[in-house]
């Protein structure tokens, strides 16, 4: 008996057998030869010297040798050279009782073409158990061998797109913790793939932002949508924040389970940037607009305040003392009652005259064109003091109180008496009719907000000014364009006049609490340089 691997035949149960179990043994015999000579693999053996002793007759089909060419030579005739050391190693183990793993072999076939072939050998053993040879199978693996090549360009390609694209590849699995990562991470996030994968996406986003890329990646899986765009924020290296766009994919198994997820990254905090600097640009081009056509509105508003004075009070003033003038020609009229009409006629067309002057003085208080000057505040009051006091017809005490001479320089211009002027001449012009008139003004040097200022208050013991009428008397020509009056222009002009200088004004109850005493005007002007001395031991520093 001749043992092949665990297979033995009873070769003198075949000779000395009935008819019927030959037959049955012949049968199963051709059967088995047609099932090797048809199949892709090759069946053959070789002695422990490596001379093939027998080959399947396919060997023709697929190698392109007959089979009596190959039979009594050795392997080393149709093995590639490179593979001969090799071989005759592993056949002087499989002698030696090893046991040899499947392995890859190169056979070069009859038109010289290199084949491979992955080959599974066992021991050929005699009656005492001794290896006298080997039986082994051979496969052609050439189109596994290209689908593997295949397979590696592909990779190859693969990788290389992954590695050089500028966008940022990974994979997570069902609880977002990332299975992998493209390189391209560390140019992003400043770390390395290494330091990505195992980690949850959530541990390099903020709290709040991390709810809104759940819920995004929740409704995905509801709604089993191909893919979803989103934008991200995460926390690169040393807390940098990089804003992604992000296009997130699901991953299924074979059996349409849920596994995870792969996306796509790509910065976008340039884009960002830029977005948000267009915003603000627009913002502020938006604002500039707002201001522009607020000015605009505003020196419209001015203007037509100016023609209404011009229009309203100039006209009305200049009726009058036409009227004056027609009635002085009446004849029959004394000279005495020409006279007096003549001279309201020039009363007339005085204020006709210093309303235009107040007009011109105002334009240039608000566009800026006053030129600024050293000033002698005390000169200003005392001069106020002098043009009042002699009114014909009234009795007028103006009473002032200030600092020596010389002692109260400021930084104004020759249209600081207007203040002053209008602010006494309009205490003078709503006094008490048939009551003498009171004015005080004091002036003395304060510290408000730790800077130096001179502070003046002229006060009367008129009929005073309501609380509610305080707020805006200042800016009754700017409540929604009033019809314009002399009187209105006076109050404004000072407003504008001190607001000029650097200085403040407010108006107070003379007695706190009870307006009808009198009224209160304090006004605040800083000193000049010349003046500081005056401030010594009031204002610290």
């Amino acid at each position: 008996m001749v043992k092949k691997g665990r297979i033995a035949i009873d070769m003198d149960a075949v000779r000395t057998g009935n008819s019927a179990e030959k037959d049955r043994l012949r049968l199963d015999e051709d059967r088995y030869r047609f099932l090797l000579e048809n199949s892709g693999d090759i069946l053959w053996t070789i002695d422990l010297a490596g001379r093939w002793q027998y080959v399947t007759k396919n060997i023709e089909k697929i190698l392109h040798f007959k089979e009596s060419d190959v039979i009594g030579k050795t392997i080393w005739d149709i093995v590639a050279p490179e593979y001969h050391d090799e071989i005759m190693n592993k056949l002087k183990k499989r002698a030696a009782g090893d046991d040899i793993p499947a392995y890859e072999v190169v056979v070069i076939d009859g038109f010289g073409r290199r084949i491979p072939f992955d080959v599974k050998t066992s021991p050929i053993l005699d009656n005492s158990g001794k290896i006298i040879g080997v039986q082994g199978i051979s496969r052609d693996i050439t189109e596994r061998k290209r689908a593997e090549e295949s397979a590696a360009r592909s990779e190859e390609k693969f990788r290389d797109l992954v590695e050089n694209i500028h966008d940022w590849i990974w994979e997570a699995d069902r609880d977002v913790v990332f299975t992998y990562s493209s390189p391209r991470v560390l140019d992003l996030m400043g770390y390395t793939p290494e330091e990505i994968v195992g980690k949850s996406m959530y541990s390099f986003m903020e709290p709040e932002k991390v709810k809104r890329i759940s819920s995004i990646l929740s409704e995905l899986i509801r709604q089993h949508k191909q893919y979803e765009t989103a934008e991200k924020t995460m926390i690169g290296k040393k807390g940098r924040l990089v804003e992604f766009e992000m296009t997130v994919t699901l991953i299924y198994d074979e059996q349409g389970v849920f596994k995870g997820y792969k996306g796509i990254c790509r910065d976008i905090t340039d884009r960002k940037r830029a977005e948000e600097a267009l915003r603000r640009a627009y913002s502020e081009l938006e604002s500039r607009v707002q201001e522009r056509t607020e000015e605009l509105q505003r020196s419209k508003a001015k203007a037509e305040l100016y023609v209404d004075l011009m229009s309203h009070d100039i006209n009305n003033m200049n009726m009058v003392a036409m009227g004056y003038i027609e009635m002085a020609g009446d004849a029959g009229r004394s000279g005495e009652e020409i006279v007096a009409l003549l001279a309201k006629s020039h009363e007339m067309l005085e204020g006709s005259s210093q309303l235009i002057d107040n007009v011109r003085k105002l334009q240039r208080a608000e566009t800026g064109n006053i030129e600024a000057a050293i000033v002698d505040l005390c000169d200003i009051i005392d001069r106020v003091k002098k043009k009042y006091s002699d009114i014909p017809g009234m009795d007028v005490k103006i009473n002032v109180k200030h600092a020596e001479k010389n002692r109260c320089i400021v930084m104004a211009s020759n249209l600081l008496d207007d203040v002053f002027s209008n602010l006494v001449s309009n205490s003078i012009r709503h006094s008490e009719p048939d009551t003498p008139v009171v004015i005080d003004i004091e002036l003395s040097q304060v510290c408000s907000r730790y800077k130096p200022y001179f502070r003046v208050t002229v006060e009367d013991h008129g009929p005073g000014i309501p609380d509610e009428q305080k707020t805006r008397l200042f800016y009754r020509l700017h409540q929604g364009r009033p019809k314009a009056t002399s009187r209105g222009l006076g109050l404004y002009l000072v407003k504008a006049l001190v607001d000029s200088f650097g200085g403040t004004i407010e108006i107070e109850d003379r007695v706190k609490g009870d307006y009808t005493k009198g009224t209160r005007f304090v006004i605040q002007l800083p000193p000049a340089t010349e003046g500081l001395a005056a401030f010594e031991g009031v204002c610290p520093g």
